[in-house]
């Protein structure tokens, strides 16, 4: 995540930090890592993107990716209460083929609603 300095107003990336406060690590704007011994919560104000910045198909993959062991077990239930070797609409396609179809078409749906609310 993006953060700004308080005190420098240096704009850096946030690597990870500790949850008690002990140290950060950081990427500065020279590209450089750096672990500090300074608190993220008292030294960095995170930066929250804009929504015209937000990176849509990059967000698509990753609630996919989120969604497909539930599409999986969902699919797999569904083939087992009907008994049938073929996946709902999907006549042909592979268990795999599915769950992915189904995984895009809930980051879809998501994407699509999340939209509609600017």
């Amino acid at each position: 995540m993006k953060a700004r300095d308080k005190k420098t107003n240096e704009i850096v990336e946030i690597i990870r930090f500790g949850g008690d406060g002990s140290y950060t690590v950081i990427r500065n704007s020279n590209g450089e890592l750096m672990r500090l011994p300074v608190s993220y919560y008292d030294n960095y104000e995170e930066i929250i993107e804009a929504e015209d910045t937000i990176d849509w198909e990059k967000r698509r993959y990753e609630v996919a990716r989120e969604m497909l062991p539930y599409a999986a077990a969902a699919e797999s239930s569904r083939s087992i209460l009907t008994l049938s070797r073929e996946f709902g609409n999907a006549k042909g396609k592979t268990f795999a083929e599915v769950c992915a179809s189904s995984a895009v078409s809930f980051a879809d749906a998501l994407i699509a609603e999340l939209k509609k609310h600017k």
